[in-house]
């Protein structure tokens, strides 16, 4: 049985243990909130996933709400009548990437990932990455629409990164699904009328043999 004094240097102890790891805790927090890269261990946060996730998250959410605006205004006279309207740089899913500290692929393995119930693993992240996405689609759309960027530019990112696909070839999709159908429709057709040849077939050898056997009993 422990004595007094062991059980008193026990508790003190547990308490130093204790107030350790909380002073450790504090000090990754405040090197997270000044931008810093390092966790309690001195390896960069990239290395710890729940570190990096909550990272990407915060560094999505804070680029969304401050990109909202499309467009700048210049001035192009003294007296402020004429103005230019000029398109900001568009945000793309590697300098997002780069701004977490990270390659795209990583970035958008870990915004993506799954269970294996195929559910969403980082609901949040996901989340703030769908608004990223839907952020730079506002901004290609509304941009071109205003003439903000080039329409090749505009058709380009939509095909790669957005899948917005261009009139005409929808049309031609659309078109070429119709043709399937049909296709599929004459190979129903012709598939049927080939399964009545060969039944029409085999009902005229039957027909044929019954009669041989027929003569041969009568012959009999």
């Amino acid at each position: 049985m422990a004595t007094r004094k062991e059980a008193a240097t026990t508790a003190k102890t547990k308490v130093k243990r204790k107030a350790k790891a909380s002073a450790a805790i504090s000090k990754r927090e405040l090197k997270l909130e000044e931008g810093q890269w390092e966790t309690k261990r001195g390896r960069p946060y990239k290395f710890d996933p729940d570190l990096a996730i909550e990272k990407m998250e915060a560094a999505i959410n804070d680029y969304v709400e401050g990109k909202l605006k499309y467009y700048e205004l210049i001035q192009k006279d003294s007296e402020g009548k004429k103005m230019d309207i000029l398109g900001v740089a568009f945000p793309t899913i590697t300098r997002m990437a780069l701004l977490c500290g990270v390659d795209e692929q990583t970035f958008t393995d870990n915004c993506t990932a799954k269970n294996e119930d195929g559910s969403i693993k980082n609901k949040q992240l996901f989340g703030a990455y769908k608004r990223f996405k839907d952020l730079g689609k506002t901004m290609l759309v509304e941009g071109g629409l205003v003439g903000m960027y080039d329409s090749r530019l505009v058709q380009f990112l939509g095909n790669v990164n957005y899948d917005l696909v261009p009139k005409q070839q929808v049309e031609s999709t659309v078109e070429v699904k119709s043709m399937d159908k049909v296709y599929e429709e004459l190979d129903a057709i012709l598939a049927s009328g080939q399964e009545e040849t060969r039944l029409m077939q085999e009902r005229a050898e039957m027909e044929e043999r019954k009669a041989l056997l027929d003569a041969e009993n009568e012959e009999a």
